[in-house]
């Protein structure tokens, strides 16, 4: 099966929810099959905010607490159930499930990661980048290897689609020129690693030089997460003989389509398909709406017609299902990714 990538049309959307809920789909029939990484994130060292990867274990652990019938959710849950009578493919699914929920980089800032990381002191570049892609094939070959008929990777992105993961040398420093040439293009030696200093600006290439005119302002040219997925789907087909099945996440909500209509063209500029749009329904039920004083009791609800109209309109002019997702995942929405 091909990996799946999570991306969102802004933070906060729901891909840490999405990304729980096809977890514990796989799992519950294929229990120990499934992976979930998630490359970069942002503000949890240090402070008190959970790491997506924890949003899943906490997700599971309430799963199986409920299958249980016990009446807590803490970090022990999954201990105390397996020293119960679990069956033997559930024991071994919670006992590994710490080893297949993998932070592949973190950071101290809720920010993004360009700034997060320069704030830690480790500004992403070029080769980072790309030894994180190596590392992440490596990751995704190995476990296909161990479970060869049933595995399943889910990776979730973080933030938006064009949130920057490069872009300074250090933290209060001016934004750098970073080349996204050598990140797409391919490499002569096999570990498809530029062993050159690749933030340096070219002094000899126009357009990589950093406009001196007006310093306030350079012009810079950052990857993008958009950026690393694409590159990400390049060496997997090399590496995994597979490639990646993307969706995208937005919420329910005003604003949705623009988002959304966006964030699918910054995917097609870089020739990334999209097997589906979710838009996420908690935010139809905590208060993100405004109500109209104006509705009469013989209209149709404002609020209804807004969104129905955001789920039409995108199928309609993307082409692609289009799904509302709450806590629980129809089979039309499992079907529509392959999953």
């Amino acid at each position: 099966m091909n990996p799946l990538f999570i991306l969102g049309t802004d933070t906060g959307v729901g891909k840490t929810f999405l990304a729980s809920l096809l977890f514990a789909y796989h799992e519950a029939s294929h229990p120990g099959t499934t992976l979930y990484v998630k490359p970069f994130q942002t503000g949890v060292k240090g402070t008190p905010l959970p790491s997506d990867a924890e949003t899943v274990h906490d997700y599971m652990s309430l799963r199986a607490t409920k299958r249980n019938k016990t009446s807590t959710a803490d970090s022990s849950t999954i201990d105390k159930l397996i020293a119960k009578n679990a069956t033997s493919s559930t024991k071994r699914s919670l006992q590994s499930l710490n080893s297949r929920l993998l932070t592949l980089t973190s950071y101290r800032l809720p920010a993004a990661p360009h700034l997060a990381a320069a704030y830690d002191h480790k500004p992403l570049n070029n080769l980072f980048i790309e030894t994180l892609i190596e590392k992440l094939c490596k990751k995704i070959a190995d476990f296909h290897k161990n479970n060869p008929t049933e595995a399943r990777v889910i990776i979730e992105g973080s933030g938006g689609v064009l949130v920057p993961l490069t872009g300074y040398t250090s933290y209060h420093s001016d934004p750098i020129r970073t080349d996204k040439t050598n990140i797409d293009e391919p490499k002569t030696n096999e570990s498809n690693i530029n062993d050159k200093n690749i933030d340096a600006p070219k002094a000899n290439n126009e357009t990589n030089i950093m406009n001196t005119t007006s310093r306030k302002n350079p012009v810079i040219n950052p990857i993008m997460l958009a950026d690393f997925v694409r590159q990400l789907n390049k060496r997997l087909r090399v590496v995994c003989k597979n490639e990646l099945d993307v969706v995208l996440v937005g919420k329910t909500a005003l604003g949705t389509l623009n988002h959304t209509l966006l964030s699918c063209e910054a995917l097609a500029k870089r020739q990334i398909p999209i097997k589906a749009i979710f838009l996420n329904d908690y935010f139809l039920h905590h208060g993100s709406e405004p109500q109209s004083s104006m509705q009469s009791p013989s209209e149709p609800d404002p609020q209804t017609l807004v969104l129905n109209d955001n789920e039409e309109f995108l199928a309609r002019l993307t082409g692609l299902p289009v799904h509302r997702f709450k806590a629980i995942l129809s089979q039309a929405m499992i079907r529509s990714i392959d999953f």
